[in-house]
């Protein structure tokens, strides 16, 4: 007679191997049983639905001679030329120094809305709404012509990298002073002079054929702990500044309701997909312009330091963007000077502690 308390364990060691598969001891073992082997049955748990919590774009700055003798070329560029106050015309300054970093670093443009340590544009990364059009990979083929019966076979006749032309919709979101539309206004402005000879380039960047006015754009899709999905990169320069549309007029109908967003197209060329060496030429640029950061990458300084997740709503639009090749993450990343973890201090040196006011992070 077989044992009762034998039989009653194979049941449930049967019943847990269905109903669990108790052999996997891990988190995410419906993803492995998916990818390690065939269900038996018709009905199975599945791994849950893949979602990209977060994108981030990045507009690199282009490299326009927006010195004062080429502002002098064209009427609509004199307010972003050089003002007897110093104090006024910030933010003009901005972009006439987002759009042209050479007259930053070699003509002293200053201004207290420019951040001269970052590749990107921070007003475009920061209002962009939406963008579209991006293309698919999409493969050629050749097929044999058809035999007595019809047959054909075929192959691959294509590469699978997409480098044509297109174009990208964006839409930004439209913020006080209108700085988006001044921004795309100049950038046109200055491309279209350059075509006519009105303005030249910068000479390095003749002798290098570099169209001046081009920008790289970076996009990164992240999980909600900021761990790289997907990146990819293309280049392009923008088409349209629809001023047309503010001079519309309607006596039912004010300003503020139709301009909400900017709205604009983007002529694109090449598009890289998830390329491993996007990854290091976004901390390459990083590093071509901000010092403690390339001290740092380079081992001859810690000058900065990453923000913990908890800590980044507390250096909101004061970190720079880093990518951590070791996790393959996008961080943030400021000047150790701005924030340094210490042990929570004791009662008897509580005063000491405090003097400086520095955003220090404590923990126990």
């Amino acid at each position: 007679m077989d044992n009762p308390y034998l039989l009653e364990q194979q049941k449930k060691e049967i019943k847990n191997i269905i109903n669990s598969n108790n052999y996997i001891k891990y988190e995410g073992s419906e993803l492995y049983n998916v990818l390690y082997g065939h269900s038996s049955i018709q009905m199975t748990t599945l791994p849950a639905v893949e979602t990209d919590d977060m994108t981030f774009i990045f507009f690199t700055r282009p490299n326009l001679n927006l010195s004062e003798l080429s502002i002098s070329r064209d009427r609509r560029l004199l307010p972003y030329g050089e003002t007897k106050d110093a104090n006024k015309n910030h933010l003009n300054k901005m972009i006439r120094g987002s759009l042209s970093p050479y007259e930053v670093d070699n003509n002293n443009l200053n201004s207290k809305l420019l951040n001269r340590e970052t590749p990107f544009i921070p007003l475009l990364s920061n209002t962009i709404l939406t963008m579209s059009g991006m293309p698919d990979e999409v493969l050629q083929t050749w097929d044999s012509p058809a035999g007595m019966e019809g047959e054909q076979w075929g192959h691959v006749n294509s590469s699978i990298k997409f480098k044509g032309a297109f174009e990208i919709n964006c839409s930004f979101q439209s913020i006080i002073e209108d700085p988006v539309s001044k921004l795309f206004d100049v950038w046109t402005t200055y491309s279209s002079n350059v075509t006519y000879g009105k303005i030249i380039p910068h000479p390095f960047c003749i002798a290098s054929r570099e169209t001046d006015y081009f920008t790289g754009i970076f996009i990164l899709v992240t999980n909600n702990r900021y761990k790289i999905k997907h990146i990819a990169k293309t280049r392009g320069f923008p088409l349209a500044n629809p001023k047309g549309e503010k001079f519309v007029y309607s006596k039912y109908e004010t300003n503020s309701d139709k301009f909400k967003a900017f709205e604009t197209r983007l002529k694109c060329y090449g598009m890289e997909y998830d390329d491993p060496a996007i990854l290091m030429e976004f901390n390459e640029l990083m590093m071509a312009f901000n010092g403690d950061i390339r001290s740092t990458l380079l081992g001859e300084g810690e000058n900065i330091v990453e923000v913990p997740t908890r800590f980044k709503p507390m250096f909101e639009h004061i970190g720079y963007p880093l990518i951590d090749l070791r996790y393959n993450t996008l961080e943030y990343v400021i000047q150790k000077s701005k924030f340094e973890i210490k042990k929570k201090p004791t009662e008897e040196k509580n005063d000491r502690w405090y003097i400086n006011t520095r955003p220090y992070c404590y923990t126990e």
